[in-house]
């Protein structure tokens, strides 16, 4: 028993020792414990991580359904010319005076062209100019994406199609009798 254990302290201490430093199985060692940590601890180190990952995409979500309803398209401008039209307006007056202060920001569908593109900025940048009170200037920016849906003038057409091809409301006819006692 007494060569036994003296073989292993002698193992042990050839493994662990400086010389050895280069030989895999001290490193093993040399961090046991703090790897007899890590694996007591396991779940906690890593589970702020994974919900951090978890929560991202709907942060990117967020903003980017914010910048759709904030965004000024082809519909809120007049056929033809970068100037809004009162529906165009109202949104602008809506996203600089109504929405929460962190999502003020009035997003402008880029146009055809460079110069459709900044006639719009100009026009969009004024009239969120002209609903601010003081020393505020508001924030305009160009964006790729584009507004999905259609004018109101089209909405209205369907709207005012489907509510005429409605027929009158009527009760069925009496298709036999019904006896109470």
């Amino acid at each position: 028993m007494r060569l036994f254990c003296t073989l292993t302290f002698t193992i042990v201490c050839l493994t662990t020792s400086v010389a050895s430093a280069k030989h895999p199985v001290a490193g093993w060692f040399h961090h046991f414990d703090s790897h007899y940590a890590r694996n007591k601890a396991w779940p906690e180190p890593y589970v702020y991580q994974d919900r951090a990952a978890a929560v991202a995409p709907l942060g990117v979500m967020v903003n980017n359904g914010w910048r759709h309803q904030n965004l000024i398209g082809p519909h809120n401008f007049k056929p033809d010319t970068t100037e809004l039209n009162e529906s165009g307006l109202l949104k602008v007056r809506w996203i600089v005076t109504q929405a929460p202060v962190q999502r003020r920001t009035v997003f402008v569908e880029r146009g055809m062209t460079h110069d459709e593109t900044a006639a719009r900025m100009r026009d969009v940048q004024a009239a969120a100019d002209r609903f601010l009170v003081g020393p505020e200037v508001a924030d305009v920016r160009e964006t790729h994406i584009t507004e999905y849906g259609w004018s109101g003038d089209y909405a209205d057409l369907i709207s005012t199609k489907f509510r005429a091809s409605t027929g009158d409301p009527r009760l069925p006819a009496e298709s036999g009798s019904f006896d109470v006692d």
